[in-house]
Protein backbone atom coordinates (compact mmCIF):
# COMPACT_ATOMS: atom_id res chain seq x y z
CA UNK A 1 0.00 0.00 0.00
CA UNK A 2 3.02 2.52 0.87
CA UNK A 3 4.16 2.00 -2.81
CA UNK A 4 0.59 3.25 -4.19
CA UNK A 5 0.48 6.21 -2.13
CA UNK A 6 4.04 6.99 -3.02
CA UNK A 7 3.82 6.15 -6.33
CA UNK A 8 0.75 7.75 -6.98
CA UNK A 9 1.80 11.12 -5.28
CA UNK A 10 5.13 11.97 -7.23
CA UNK A 11 3.04 12.98 -10.46
CA UNK A 12 1.40 15.64 -8.13
CA UNK A 13 4.53 17.11 -6.77
CA UNK A 14 6.25 17.13 -10.28
CA UNK A 15 3.05 18.84 -11.77
CA UNK A 16 2.75 21.49 -8.84
CA UNK A 17 6.70 22.39 -9.52
CA UNK A 18 5.82 23.02 -12.68
CA UNK A 19 2.25 25.24 -12.39
CA UNK A 20 4.47 27.49 -9.68
CA UNK A 21 7.43 27.48 -12.28
CA UNK A 22 3.85 29.28 -14.73
CA UNK A 23 2.03 31.55 -12.94
CA UNK A 24 0.81 34.47 -14.12
CA UNK A 25 2.96 37.79 -13.49
CA UNK A 26 1.47 40.46 -10.80
CA UNK A 27 1.25 43.88 -11.75
CA UNK A 28 4.43 44.89 -10.42
CA UNK A 29 6.54 42.16 -11.72
CA UNK A 30 4.80 42.42 -15.48
CA UNK A 31 5.88 46.29 -15.05
CA UNK A 32 9.12 45.98 -13.92
CA UNK A 33 9.86 43.11 -16.88
CA UNK A 34 8.29 44.99 -19.55
CA UNK A 35 8.02 48.76 -18.51
CA UNK A 36 9.81 51.43 -20.64
CA UNK A 37 11.31 48.98 -22.54
CA UNK A 38 11.29 47.96 -26.37
CA UNK A 39 9.26 44.88 -27.41
CA UNK A 40 8.49 43.00 -30.58
CA UNK A 41 5.35 41.58 -30.75
CA UNK A 42 3.78 38.71 -32.41
CA UNK A 43 -0.33 37.95 -32.23
CA UNK A 44 -0.29 34.04 -32.53
CA UNK A 45 -3.47 34.06 -34.46
CA UNK A 46 -3.51 36.85 -37.00
CA UNK A 47 0.51 36.79 -37.82
CA UNK A 48 1.06 40.84 -37.10
CA UNK A 49 3.22 41.72 -35.95
CA UNK A 50 5.14 45.36 -34.49
CA UNK A 51 7.44 47.06 -32.34
CA UNK A 52 6.24 48.68 -29.00
CA UNK A 53 7.43 50.61 -26.08
CA UNK A 54 5.46 51.43 -23.53
CA UNK A 55 6.12 55.21 -21.15
CA UNK A 56 7.84 54.82 -18.02
CA UNK A 57 4.39 54.60 -16.03
CA UNK A 58 3.33 52.00 -18.05
CA UNK A 59 -0.24 53.13 -18.85
CA UNK A 60 0.35 53.79 -22.74
CA UNK A 61 2.04 52.21 -25.58
CA UNK A 62 3.47 53.22 -28.74
CA UNK A 63 4.56 51.64 -31.62
CA UNK A 64 4.45 50.98 -35.00
CA UNK A 65 3.06 47.51 -37.38
CA UNK A 66 5.55 45.99 -38.84
CA UNK A 67 3.88 42.57 -40.71
CA UNK A 68 0.05 42.04 -41.14
CA UNK A 69 -3.12 44.54 -43.14
CA UNK A 70 -1.66 47.25 -40.93
CA UNK A 71 2.02 48.07 -41.58
CA UNK A 72 3.50 50.76 -41.80
CA UNK A 73 0.40 52.49 -39.52
CA UNK A 74 1.62 53.65 -35.81
CA UNK A 75 -0.29 53.33 -33.21
CA UNK A 76 -0.90 55.13 -29.56
CA UNK A 77 -2.75 53.71 -27.39
CA UNK A 78 -4.09 53.59 -23.33
CA UNK A 79 -3.65 50.86 -21.50
CA UNK A 80 -4.87 49.78 -18.00
CA UNK A 81 -3.07 47.27 -15.18
CA UNK A 82 -4.53 45.85 -12.63
CA UNK A 83 -3.10 44.27 -9.28
CA UNK A 84 -3.62 40.75 -10.45
CA UNK A 85 -1.22 41.37 -13.32
CA UNK A 86 -4.16 41.64 -16.24
CA UNK A 87 -3.40 44.45 -18.58
CA UNK A 88 -6.31 46.08 -20.69
CA UNK A 89 -5.56 47.91 -24.01
CA UNK A 90 -7.86 50.30 -24.95
CA UNK A 91 -8.42 49.96 -28.66
CA UNK A 92 -9.59 52.58 -31.12
CA UNK A 93 -13.04 50.93 -31.95
CA UNK A 94 -13.60 50.63 -28.16
CA UNK A 95 -12.82 47.16 -27.90
CA UNK A 96 -10.96 46.54 -24.69
CA UNK A 97 -9.09 42.99 -25.35
CA UNK A 98 -7.44 42.07 -21.96
CA UNK A 99 -4.51 39.56 -20.91
CA UNK A 100 -2.13 38.42 -18.35
CA UNK A 101 1.42 37.53 -18.40
CA UNK A 102 3.65 34.52 -18.27
CA UNK A 103 7.60 35.27 -18.11
CA UNK A 104 8.77 32.22 -19.94
CA UNK A 105 12.56 32.71 -19.06
CA UNK A 106 14.21 33.37 -22.22
CA UNK A 107 13.49 37.03 -22.94
CA UNK A 108 9.89 36.55 -24.13
CA UNK A 109 6.82 36.59 -22.11
CA UNK A 110 3.38 34.77 -23.43
CA UNK A 111 0.22 37.05 -23.02
CA UNK A 112 -3.27 34.69 -22.63
CA UNK A 113 -6.27 36.36 -23.33
CA UNK A 114 -8.78 37.18 -20.21
CA UNK A 115 -11.28 38.12 -22.58
CA UNK A 116 -13.13 37.69 -25.82
CA UNK A 117 -12.97 35.10 -28.76
CA UNK A 118 -9.97 34.43 -27.37
CA UNK A 119 -9.91 34.23 -23.92
CA UNK A 120 -7.67 31.70 -22.57
CA UNK A 121 -5.39 30.85 -25.35
CA UNK A 122 -1.87 32.28 -25.91
CA UNK A 123 -2.62 35.23 -28.09
CA UNK A 124 0.83 36.70 -28.23
CA UNK A 125 4.37 36.48 -27.99
CA UNK A 126 6.50 39.46 -26.84
CA UNK A 127 9.96 39.55 -27.28
CA UNK A 128 12.30 41.91 -25.02
CA UNK A 129 14.90 43.83 -26.92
Amino acid sequence: MKKIITLTAIPFIFASSLVSAGEYLNLKERQALLCNKPTHGVHMKSGWEWEQKSNSTCDRIAGKYIKGKKEGSEFDRRITGYPNGEVCVHLENGKEPCNKAKDMGDGTVHLFATNGKFKGQHIVTVTIK
